[in-house]
């Protein structure tokens, strides 16, 4: 497994032991619990679409620190762009 997809899980196992495990992380998130397990148990990288609503639940988590293998910008509108980093 390439070492970025394992520093973005490590930090989404941050956010899902803060949350109180897979259950309770499920239940505050609104994500199918069979993919917060593949996530957790470092299956598959984290979607770049959750990063701005995990970072919206947990203000001290950023874009990066859960995707770093993707750059992340605000446009005019607000919303949150990102880009495979190259």
């Amino acid at each position: 497994m390439a070492p970025m997809a394992t520093t973005a899980n490590t930090a989404l196992r941050a956010l899902v032991d803060r949350a109180g495990g897979i259950p309770a992380f499920v239940r505050l998130t609104g994500r199918p619990r069979a993919l917060v397990w593949q996530l957790y148990n470092r299956r598959r990288p984290v979607p770049p679409g959750w990063c701005e609503g995990l970072c919206a639940i947990w203000p001290d988590t950023t874009p990066e620190a859960l995707r770093p293998d993707y750059v992340f910008l605000r446009g005019p509108d607000g919303r949150l762009y990102w880009r495979p980093r190259t």
